[in-house]
């Protein structure tokens, strides 16, 4: 397959895109009579066969792949390009792109492809496309992949200093200069210094957070290679961040964290772990979907529970929910997963503040119960 570089390297000057996104394309494949022999499973009801070609079976992004080669063959690189089911046509100009998009789609007609209606996007001047915000300005880091980290609050007390320092430290090899980038960080640590922030720690600290979301740190996926996701949960929030292997050191793609809900909060310590892995697969869906990756949680129930096939109430929707992934889990050690583990964090006072509005919200909704009188005004 190819990689993101060689797809954005095709844009050139283009200034007007349209998006496709073929409906099941995987099902849309018919298989040859010996192809079904080898895809057999066996029920309570008896053998059965697929007729078309299986998603999560190793060779299918490959068949897909060699099909959509074959339908666009040499408009490929010329105005159209795909990755798997993901379709991009590109012009410099609108009566260029009508001329393009009309190719584009009587091929598909002609071999019997149809699309999800509604993820089409039609000459758009700029449009979201693997990861990247493509216009004919050029090739932007789509700004949903680094929220997390622009949204990183300030820390206001030694606690939360060391658990940002751990953050970005554990990319301090991809960020230049980092030691006198941080240097005056590392000064409020130190034993007696009483804990004043001042402008120049401000500085470094949003020095720190531009390099964590800016190129060429944040690295752009690559798909010949494994992924490895890395999840985590606190009593706020939950948090992931997709890797992938740098010369031996984990890089970041992208960051993802969200607030959970009043009662998400009230879940167990398994719960929020497999909502977290939820959350993190479900966000990095465009980059985990067709191969296998590794995912790194520090909860060994969790890792003990998706190797469970029964149903186990609320898990077995969410276990259904990722069967379309095709992940190894793997324990990791909450201090070798610093970075998920600071991402889950960060909203503390904020989480908590939450979570008083929402109980007080849910207790006005129910006259009677916090003011037996009624509802105050």
């Amino acid at each position: 397959m190819p990689t993101i570089e060689e797809a954005l390297a095709q844009f050139g000057n283009a200034t007007i895109f349209s998006v496709f996104d073929l409906n099941s394309a995987y099902y849309q494949i018919p298989l040859s009579p010996d192809s079904r022999r080898v895809t057999a499973f066996c029920t309570p009801f008896g053998l059965y066969e697929f007729n078309k070609l299986p998603m999560g079976i190793s060779v299918g992004s490959r068949g897909l792949s060699r099909v959509l080669d074959e339908v666009f063959a040499y408009v490929k690189g010329r105005f159209v390009f795909n990755l798997l089911d993901d379709l991009v046509v590109y012009s410099s100009s609108p009566e260029e792109h009508v001329a393009h998009v009309r190719e584009v789609l009587t091929r598909l007609e002609r071999t019997g492809f149809t699309l999800k209606t509604d993820k089409v996007v039609l000459g758009a001047s700029e449009t979201k496309y693997l990861g990247h915000l493509i216009s004919g300005r050029g090739v932007k880091i789509l700004p949903e992949r680094v929220a997390a980290i622009h949204n990183y609050p300030q820390p206001t007390n030694l606690k939360s200093l060391r658990r940002f320092i751990g953050m970005v430290g554990f990319y301090a090899r991809f960020i230049p200069h980092y030691s006198s980038i941080a240097a005056n960080l590392h000064e409020l640590k130190k034993k007696g210094v009483p804990y004043c922030w001042g402008e120049p720690h401000q500085a470094a600290f949003e020095a720190l957070l531009r390099a964590l979301c800016e190129a060429p740190f944040l690295r752009v996926p690559n798909f010949d290679k494994a992924f490895v996701l890395a999840t985590d949960a606190s009593d706020v929030a939950v948090s992931a961040v997709l890797h992938q292997d740098v010369n031996g050191v984990l890089a970041p793609i992208a960051y993802h964290s969200r607030v959970l809900t009043a009662a998400q909060r009230r879940y167990s310590t398994y719960k929020k772990m497999c909502l977290a892995v939820l959350f993190a697969c479900e966000k990095c869906r465009p980059f985990l979907e067709h191969k296998e990756f590794m995912l790194h949680c520090d909860n060994l129930a969790l890792c003990w529970l998706l190797r469970k096939t029964k149903d186990v109430g609320r898990f077995g929707i969410w276990i259904l929910r990722l069967a379309p992934f095709k992940l190894k889990a793997q324990h990791t050690r909450g201090r070798d997963n610093v970075v998920a583990d600071a991402l889950s964090r960060m909203f503390g006072e904020f989480g908590r503040k939450c979570a008083s509005v929402l109980r007080y919200v849910a207790a006005i909704a129910s006259p009677g119960v916090l003011f037996p009188g009624g509802t105050p005004s």
